[in-house]
């Protein structure tokens, strides 16, 4: 079926259709129309039509190719169409549902609606959220290889399950939009990131094994360095082990090290009390970075549950969350105590509790995190600041508080290096630059599209539900290296201001500061426009000297 299967067959003239009448292995006028998408999955086109008629050995799918929307044959059809190697796409990510897509109609026309629909029913259902993903490796360049992923496409301007770093030549028997990429934001992504590891008898030293496997995975993917994502280890069962602090031992190697150091007690699970320890460690004492620093907390805890310590975990978990940790939970084994794992990680459970029966499963779920980190807002309050940084075609986002006292707030950017351009949503949590989605009419790379003069553009749904990029003029003031935005608060109850940042030179570093106009010492008097803030040799050459920048993921 078609329009969301509402409809057995798409409707329209020929003259309409004749658009078709060469693609899809059409060979003539009027084969647009004739071989239109009918059926349960939408079949279009001669070629997919003679597929389906050799396959089924029914000649009326070729002569009378009407009758493929009736019942029967559409039963017929898509019983034939779906295979087993389909069901594995059925993953709960973007590259996945792309190939099905792709393999059931022959194109990607209507996949952006039919993604919204597939990501409405995962979170329905309770199942996970839809993510990114990747497909095989792919071969990048002459000295790097990649991997397949699914690239953004218009219609998905606001989803965070799309989008890849180092986007490539299409990949081989694929949609036109999955590419070659050499990952997602690994190099941006900047943490305070700690791991739990559950050493009592009940995981089982082979498990424990692949559980340490798995830290080490993570732990090569999140950038590990001494301006960049900082690493805590504790090790539990009846004693705790704490391997690492946030401010020791900072290269990747070290970390490593430290887990492959970890000890199998074998003995109670004592989950309160490495929670309350987690506290102890996430502190600043021992490392955790202040807010303006664009570093995210975030606490990997596995264990199999049936925790027995004195210490109630979900208590000790809900003081980290009242901090802003954000923690997520791997239950394992068939014992799990979901009451217990699913009240210790941060709301909702069905993002941030990963039910899985073995440690072989996590690889689905560290790609599902890891999407999640790359799209995330940097939650902030008017009245701070936060120093981030960005590479070219990269992006910084921020989720800005509006419970302002007054009508108005204002963001200023800073650039101390490099130029950047911004955008601005009251709903979309990653407004981005419009260019940067290709329609992917032919088979050809994607290239980088000319800049357009604003700095700002506001990103919302207009009354028909399409999507449109509005730039936004004579809102702003700027120097050479500041620029202003002035935001009127909605007349609604929206409660946050998303901001995209984007890099448009190979290094940028910039500080962001959100202030309530209601503030008398806060001046939101209009002044000037310009296009993109552009920082002179000078002021880099000064302000490297005198500022400490470091990296700010989602």
């Amino acid at each position: 079926m078609t329009n969301q299967f509402t409809t057995d067959e798409a409707v329209g003239t020929d003259a309409q259709f004749s658009v078709d009448d060469n693609k899809y292995g059409n060979t003539g006028p009027g084969d647009g129309g004739r071989f239109r998408r009918r059926g349960y999955f939408g079949i279009r086109g001669r070629r997919m039509y003679q597929s389906m008629y050799e396959s089924l050995l029914d000649s009326e799918i070729i002569e009378s190719p009407e009758k493929a929307a009736m019942p029967d044959k559409a039963i017929k059809i898509a019983t034939t169409k779906w295979t087993s190697n389909m069901t594995k796409l059925a993953d709960g990510t973007m590259y996945g549902f792309s190939m099905l897509w792709y393999l059931l109609t022959d194109g990607i026309d209507g996949l952006a609606d039919a993604a919204k629909q597939y990501a409405k029913v995962l979170r329905q259902i309770e199942c996970s959220s839809l993510h990114t993903g990747q497909g095989p490796e792919c071969q990048y360049n002459s000295t790097h290889l990649g991997n397949c992923y699914a690239d953004c496409i218009p219609g998905l301007e606001d989803a965070e399950y799309c989008g890849c770093d180092g986007k490539g030549e299409r990949c081989p028997n694929s949609p036109p939009h999955i590419r070659c990429c050499l990952g997602q934001c690994t190099a941006e992504i900047k943490l305070d990131l700690g791991f739990i590891l559950d050493a009592s008898g009940s995981i089982g030293a082979i498990n424990y094994e692949l559980q340490r496997s798995f830290t080490k995975d993570i732990l090569r993917r999140v950038n590990v360095g001494p301006n960049k994502t900082h690493v805590a280890i504790i090790n539990y069962s009846t004693r705790l082990q704490t391997l690492s602090l946030l401010n020791q031992y900072y290269t990747l190697d070290e970390k490593l090290s430290r887990v492959d150091n970890a000890a199998y007690f074998g003995e109670n699970t004592f989950t309160g009390e490495a929670l309350r320890e987690a506290n102890r460690v996430f502190s600043n004492n021992t490392g955790l970075r202040p807010t303006e620093d664009g570093a995210p907390k975030v606490i990997f805890l596995i264990t199999d549950g049936q925790s027995n310590g004195v210490l109630k975990p979900i208590q000790e978990a809900n003081v980290l969350k009242q901090r802003d940790i954000h923690i997520f939970t791997v239950g394992v084994g068939n014992n799990v105590d979901l009451t217990e794992v699913q009240g210790i990680c941060t709301p909702p459970w069905s993002e941030n509790y990963l039910p899985i029966t073995n440690y072989a499963g996590l690889e689905q779920k560290l790609s599902q995190f890891m999407s999640k980190t790359c799209t995330e807002p940097i939650s902030v309050v008017e009245n701070s600041t936060v120093i981030g940084e960005c590479a070219k075609d990269k992006y910084k986002f921020f989720e800005v508080s509006i419970k302002v006292v007054g009508n108005k707030i204002l963001i200023t950017v800073k650039l101390f290096n490099g130029k950047v351009k911004l955008f601005y949503s009251f709903n979309a949590r990653n407004p981005k630059d419009p260019s940067d989605f290709d329609t992917y009419s032919n088979d050809k790379s994607k290239t980088s599209a000319t800049l357009t003069s604003s700095i700002w553009a506001k990103h919302y749904f207009n009354d028909i539900g399409v999507h449109v990029f509005e730039s936004k003029q004579g809102i702003m003031r700027t120097d050479e290296d500041e620029v202003t935005l002035i935001l009127d608060k909605p007349s609604n109850d929206t409660e946050f201001v998303y901001i995209g940042v984007k890099g448009l030179e190979e290094q940028n570093r910039f500080e962001v500061a959100f202030d309530d106009c209601a503030n008398d010492n806060v001046d939101c008097t209009i002044k000037s426009t310009s296009s993109v803030i552009n920082m002179n040799l000078f002021g880099i050459i000064i302000l490297v000297l005198i500022s400490f920048l470091s990296r700010m993921s989602n």
